[in-house]
Formats: structure tokens, C-alpha cells, sequence
């Protein structure tokens, strides 16, 4: 099987926004609160009563108390949200909220977890699903990527320790016009076998399908390259190889770390390193 490049690890300060996996509960509870008034920004932004103005304080003492309601409310609301592939993301990144907050919620913040609770808050601000498509999100090495699921799938990778490249342009074979594609995430092993990974987060929206239809055929037809699942039948990787991701696939960081490495060991093999990671 294949073995990784050795490569040195990135230089990229780390960014010290967003954190999904903190390891404090307050923290998502408050990054839950601001994407429940994301929530209601979207459909009611009329409204005079925020969920912030009305239940912030309440929330950073008890979360408990409030944030079931306050949730509530902001689930009836997510049905509303347009277009389909926000809701989707909204979605997911609520699952991942609730999957940090643990089995309850906590019943009262010290004022230590209230300070993490306002960080969650402020840090998940600036991390919301948005329709404009020229939005960019910060991973936690510092680096730029255009969607929110996008940034969990790069943080994951680095969280694993896995060497990849972001967009990098692949020359399509045999194009004699040059044409190239820009996969989401490039992984190559030391035989240059490569596995490429495409999230698929705004599948629904008429103009991203005709253009993933384009880009799915040049997959097959140009590059030859195996799925993820043809790999695991067969038992042999092929040079260019193929992972595709939706926000379903996302909704846990545990199961999507598992995602990842069960691909990566299909298609380079157990002995592939993950003890480094680049932005």
C-alpha cells in the first residue's frame, strides 16, 4: 500500500476563533444561542425581540432554563429558511453543537463557564452559513475556505493530522484546451496516488448541480478515478481517487473523523501518516 510525503508541517499561525471541539459545554451552548438568532435574523428579521435581547443573560447563568425554549422556537423557525442547502448547513451545525453540550445541559454557569459561554457566543458569529456565495470562513490554522462545512471538513483534517491542499488546480488528462478542475481537498500518498475530497454543500441549488453534474463526468470519465466504495470492493486504490461529503455526513465530528480515516486507510493503507497537518 502507499505511504504519505514527509513533509514539513505548516507554519500558518493558529486561529483562535472558533473552536468545535472545545472542551467546554458553556462554550456550545453559547455558540447555540447565536445560531438560534441567526435562525431568526433569516426568517423574522423584523422582529423586535431578539432571542439575544430577551434571553442572553438568562442563558450565560442557566442554560438549562432557557436554551431548550429558545431552541424550540428556532426549530420552528429553520423550517422557513431559504435556500435549501443554508438549511442544510444550519442543520448540520447544530447537530455538532448538541453533540458538545453532552447528555444536559448545565444547570448553572460559574462565572468562569459564563466567560466561555460569551466566547461560544461571539466566536460562532462569525462563523454563520450565509446564501452570498462570496463569504469566506477562517479555519483554526488561519487559512480561508467558502463554506462552513468546508471549514469543518479542514479543521477535521488538520485535527487528524493529514496533509492536504485546498482547491489546487488538476490538470484534466488528455484536455488538449488545458481545462482543470479545483477539487475542495487534495491528499496525495508517496506514489502519487491522490484522493480527493468534494463537499457537497450546496446540492439542490440549480446552478452548483449543472456545475457538480460537469464536474462529477470528469471525475469518471477523465480521471478515471475510483469512489471511496469501488476501492473497498475491489481492494485496489486506483491513481485518482474520489470521497464525496454532504452536510448529513457532518452532523458529528467523531463520525466524520472516522469517515475520514476509514478513506484514508482504504485508499493508502494503515501505515499512512496523520501526525501532521497543513492549512
Amino acid at each position: 500500500m502507499n505511504h504519505a510525503k514527509q513533509t514539513q508541517p505548516s507554519e500558518a499561525p493558529q486561529h483562535v476563533g472558533l473552536d468545535e471541539e472545545h472542551d467546554i459545554a458553556a462554550y456550545h451552548c453559547g455558540r447555540l444561542l447565536a445560531v438560534c438568532q441567526h435562525i431568526q435574523n433569516l426568517v423574522a428579521p423584523e422582529v423586535n425581540a431578539s432571542y439575544v435581547g430577551r434571553f442572553y443573560s438568562g442563558a450565560s447563568m442557566s442554560p438549562v432554563a432557557v436554551l431548550p425554549r429558545v431552541y424550540r422556537s428556532a426549530q420552528h423557525r429553520l423550517r422557513a429558511v431559504r435556500p435549501a442547502w443554508v438549511h442544510a448547513e444550519i442543520e448540520s451545525l447544530l447537530c455538532r453543537i448538541h453533540e458538545h453540550i453532552g447528555r444536559e445541559f448545565p444547570r448553572q454557569l460559574s462565572l468562569a463557564e459564563q466567560g466561555h459561554f460569551q466566547l461560544g457566543y461571539f466566536h460562532q458569529q462569525s462563523q454563520l452559513p450565509q446564501a452570498d456565495s462570496t463569504t469566506r470562513y477562517q479555519t483554526r490554522s488561519g487559512s480561508a475556505v467558502k463554506s462552513l462545512g468546508e471549514r469543518t471538513v479542514a479543521d477535521t483534517l488538520n485535527a487528524l493530522g493529514i496533509q492536504f491542499v485546498y482547491e489546487e488546480s488538476a490538470a484534466i488528462p488528455g484536455d488538449l484546451q488545458g481545462k482543470k478542475l479545483s477539487p475542495d481537498f487534495t491528499i496525495r500518498g508517496a506514489d502519487d496516488t491522490t484522493l480527493f475530497i468534494e463537499y457537497l454543500g450546496m446540492i439542490g441549488d440549480e446552478g452548483y448541480d449543472k456545475k457538480w453534474n460537469w464536474k462529477r463526468a470528469c471525475y469518471h470519465k477523465d480521471f478515471q478515478a475510483k469512489t471511496v466504495k469501488e476501492v473497498e470492493i475491489e481492494g485496489q486504490p486506483g491513481r485518482f481517487n474520489l470521497m464525496l461529503l454532504e452536510p448529513k455526513d457532518i452532523r458529528s465530528v467523531a463520525a466524520l473523523k472516522k469517515s475520514l480515516l476509514d478513506a484514508l486507510n482504504t485508499v493508502f493503507g494503515p501505515s499512512f501518516p496523520t501526525d501532521r497537518g497543513q492549512s
